[in-house]
């Protein structure tokens, strides 16, 4: 018996542990310096701030109701009137850029309810997010066309 009571609280706090937001780096144009934040949540969100390196912001749009306010590296959005963005999933800003350098293009690491990049709920207090994976044009693999296992794909050499 004491076995599975050590199973249970392990899948209670493994259950409990899993973000209730996801979000994702997605539509980046570098042409005309535009991405979308998708977001997926399974909890109404309160507010949300977050950093992207490897670009200059220069404006985003939000929820309707939302307040946004933008600086070269940073997003923060948040009701005025306490409105929350229900569960589910979609576009959470569009965010407009200059700066595009051909590097990655990543959100800044998650900091909790005290920093830069974070997301709350209707108290403001923090929930766990997900933040996806970095945008990249490098497509890794062999650049040697005399090899083998040459990639035709691959601008970086691995």
């Amino acid at each position: 018996m004491n076995k599975f009571r050590h199973i249970l609280i392990f899948l209670v706090m493994t259950v409990t542990a899993w973000p209730a937001v996801s979000l994702q780096i997605q539509n980046v144009d570098t042409d005309s310096g535009t991405l979308e934040v998708f977001m997926e949540n399974d909890e109404a969100v309160g507010g949300f701030q977050f950093e992207i390196s490897g670009i200059s912001i220069n404006s985003a749009t939000g929820p309707a109701g939302y307040f946004l306010s933008t600086s070269p590296t940073t997003v923060l959005g948040f009701s005025l009137t306490g409105a929350t963005i229900p569960v589910g999933s979609g576009v959470l800003s569009s965010v407009a850029f200059t700066g595009y350098t051909g590097d990655d293009i990543c959100f800044g690491i998650d900091t909790g309810s005290s920093g830069t990049t974070a997301i709350s709920n209707s108290s403001g207090g923090y929930i766990a997010a997900n933040w996806g994976e970095c945008y990249s044009t490098n497509i890794y693999g062999c650049t040697d066309l005399d090899a083998c296992n040459y990639n035709s794909d691959a601008n970086v050499d691995d």
